[in-house]
């Protein structure tokens, strides 16, 4: 057997003056051989993104140590060599993607200035250039890589921007690709294109593939081995098979345990008896937007309808674009559409001044996506969620701070908490904090916007359960939007998919996933990944999109909205 390619040894790193006493990495050995895909997984914080840059020398500088260990690559070690030698490895030997794609892209350049940049770093005096990015940028399957080559990043779309950086990575024909969380803000069909794609290119170029990430679905489809990383150490490693069927840590089990998994939820979240017969809490008719973009229109919403009893949910799904956030923005009337209605208490609140407005927001709140940009990290936490109650004048003096604290125990967290900031909270303790501050005006109806998204699989599975919770306690009704159709299942009583801004299946949750009347719904279906090393699906083929959007639409009035 071959000599690894990569191997680390005792790697311990520290942060700030406490850099010693708590470090953030401690003792992290492992090896990485030749065209293999090494997974490190485990949750945020764990130090799998951290252990990974210091291979490149991308640790902030000033506030992080290198306190012990080695990394050897070729007869080097990675952890000690200067700025000079490491430029001459990193993008050319060592290549990495980043998570977020817009972020690491410049947003002033254009993807051909960019695409050839790699390059001329390493050999300035490189031939067809050119030639070659537009090459790599075919080899990512991205349409028309010529013209692609003028655009900038802000022109393409999120799994395109994925491709570029693909291509980036690539370009080089490095040793070692570094893939840091690279699919987990997209969809999931285009989660499947990149993952195959990263398979195929890692296997035409011979590259070994280092891969961090938090969801098991992907270790199993992608990984050879795996590293589970927790609080800085490594709790267990073994192959991607033996790892699934017979974890020997409780941590591992833990995170396996909490992958939501699609066909397991025989039973749907329990529904009011009497829901059927009122009104819906909220009720879309026939809602069309559009906006005009480089010279034509682009149709948002098309006739799109839906309805919510009370204490149900409705879970919207669908890739990006597809009109759902606008959907969603459209009920909350935080965008005006051009025609239809939306009926709350059997009164169109698109009539609705702005006084009467305020009084029906009352009723309605929104969970976002990302928790730390919804809260303003100047404030206390215990003002951010007391500031909606303050707004509509439910409560003032003690009586606020009274009903703030029962919000904070409401959602798991503790009044010694309430004086802190949003930076001092974990991802799933802010969305627990977007949870709390909705619930403080005594709501009818949550919109929650991909809530759970941007949590580790614990964390999402804590939230989740703690959403149904207080459906059941408070009979809360849930717009829920997601591309994730697993935890949909668990959330869910009916289902909505949705493609070009219309609905193109509509019905009880267990009739739109176990016997899905559209092609699209059952390409999404199809797109999942499987966390299940032994069921590993095979070739993905993507559909033409515009074929199912010429189509006839599935007669929405057919379908009862309500569970049955």
């Amino acid at each position: 057997m071959s000599s690894p390619i990569l191997t680390v040894d005792n790697l311990t790193i520290g942060f700030g003056r406490s850099a010693e006493q708590a470090p953030a990495v401690r003792n992290l050995s492992y090896y990485l051989n030749a065209n293999e895909t090494l997974a490190i997984v485990g949750e945020s914080g764990s130090g799998k993104s951290v252990s990974s840059m210091a291979l490149l020398g991308l640790l902030p500088q000033g506030t992080s140590r290198i306190l012990n260990g080695t990394a050897m690559f070729d007869g080097r070690d990675l952890l000690h060599l200067g700025e000079e030698d490491q430029r001459t490895i990193r993008g050319k030997r060592i290549s990495m993607i980043f998570q977020e794609p817009m972020t690491s892209l410049n947003p002033v350049l254009t993807i051909g200035r960019q695409m050839t940049e790699v390059v001329q770093a390493h050999d300035p005096g490189a031939a067809n250039v050119e030639k070659l990015a537009v090459t790599m940028l075919d080899r990512v399957r991205l349409p028309d890589p010529s013209g692609m080559m003028k655009r900038y990043p802000h022109q393409l779309s999120g799994g395109q921007r994925q491709r570029v950086m693909i291509a980036m990575a690539l370009i080089n024909r490095p040793e070692i690709l570094i893939a840091d969380e690279p699919t987990t803000a997209l969809d999931v069909t285009v989660q499947a294109q990149i993952l195959e794609l990263m398979r195929e290119l890692k296997d035409q170029f011979g590259t070994s593939m280092l891969l961090i990430t938090h969801d098991m679905g992907v270790v199993a489809e992608t990984a050879d081995r795996v590293i589970v990383m927790k609080q800085g150490e490594r709790v267990e490693e073994g192959t991607v098979t033996g790892l699934f069927e017979n974890p020997t840590h409780s941590y591992t089990r833990k995170l396996l345990a909490a992958v939501p998994k699609i066909g397991t939820s025989d039973v749907p979240p329990k529904a009011d008896a009497t829901a059927g017969s009122r009104a819906p809490v909220v009720e879309a008719k026939d809602l069309n937007k559009t906006f005009r973009s480089k010279g034509h229109d682009v149709h948002a919403l098309n006739e799109v309808s839906f309805s919510i009893p009370p204490g149900e949910t409705l879970a919207l799904v669908g890739e990006s674009g597809s009109g759902k956030s606008t959907a969603a923005r459209a009920i909350l009337r935080l965008m005006e559409v051009d025609s239809g209605e939306i009926l709350m208490d059997g009164q169109d609140i698109r009539q609705f001044g702005t006084q009467l407005l305020r009084k029906s927001r009352k009723q309605m709140q929104m969970i976002f996506q990302d928790p730390y940009g919804a809260l303003d990290p100047r404030m206390r936490v215990d003002r951010l969620v007391a500031e909606p109650m303050r707004i509509h004048n439910i409560a003032s003096g003690r009586e606020l701070q009274d009903r703030t604290e029962a919000l904070f125990r409401q959602v798991g967290l503790t009044a010694d908490q309430m004086r802190r900031y949003p930076h001092e909270f974990s991802g799933g303790q802010r969305q627990r904090l977007c949870i709390a501050r909705a619930l403080g005006v005594e709501p009818k109806l949550i919109v929650a916007d991909e809530p759970t998204s941007a949590l580790d699989v614990s964390i999402q599975a804590q939230v989740i359960e703690l959403m149904l919770d207080l459906q059941q306690r408070l009979g809360l009704s849930y717009l829920f939007i997601s591309h994730d159709l697993a935890v949909v299942e668990q959330m869910s009583h009916s289902i909505a998919v949705m493609l070009h801004g219309r609905i193109v299946e509509v019905g009880p949750r267990d009739a739109v996933l176990k016997t899905p009347a559209h092609a699209y719904t059952r390409e999404l279906l199809n797109a999942i990944p499987i966390p299940d090393p032994q069921r590993t699906r095979g070739k993905l083929t993507v559909t033409d999109r515009s074929a199912f959007s010429k189509g006839p639409l599935l007669p929405v009035s057919e379908f009862h909205l309500a569970a049955s």
